[in-house]
């Protein structure tokens, strides 16, 4: 086998690698990610996120990211964290799923979703709670600093 041969067989096995991978991963498969302990976000369309906002039961949690995103592929796994481990409901939303641009922007606003990835916490009563990464510090309401 010639070297030019053998490079290009290398090549066609790493691509067919990560484009399998990838496309397991946005059929709603579990997103797992290991530090310690697993933990499984199951993947969720739009609508699946709209209907489940209009009829929950429960309080569940989101998080919002975009598999195109550097910023989300490198702050996932630590957002993923902050998520009580006790919680049973946990799914996430691939933004790059949503072919509409108008569709995705109306949608990060009336969740009021300014930066990717963030975590929407889900209230059975209604109520919403943004977890995401402003200034890589990791903020939510409760640990926002107080202005003065």
């Amino acid at each position: 086998m010639t070297k030019r041969t053998f490079i290009a067989v290398c090549l066609i096995v790493s691509l067919l690698f990560v484009y399998t991978n990838l496309k397991s991963n946005s059929k709603g498969h579990p997103l797992t990610i290991s530090n310690g302990r697993e933990e499984k976000y199951i993947g969720i369309s739009y609508q699946q996120l709209q209907d489940k906002i209009t009829n929950t039961e429960t309080d569940f949690y989101t998080i919002i990211l975009d598999s195109n995103c550097p910023r989300c592929r490198e702050f996932t796994a630590d957002l993923i964290h902050s998520v009580p481990f006790d919680t049973t409901q946990r799914y996430y939303l691939d933004l790059s799923t949503i072919k509409q641009q108008a569709t995705k922007r109306s949608f990060l606003e009336e969740l009021n979703i300014t930066q990717l990835p963030s975590i929407c916490k889900f209230s059975r009563d209604g109520s919403l709670d943004v977890i995401d990464m402003k200034d890589n510090l990791f903020t939510s309401p409760e640990n926002t600093p107080k202005k003065e």
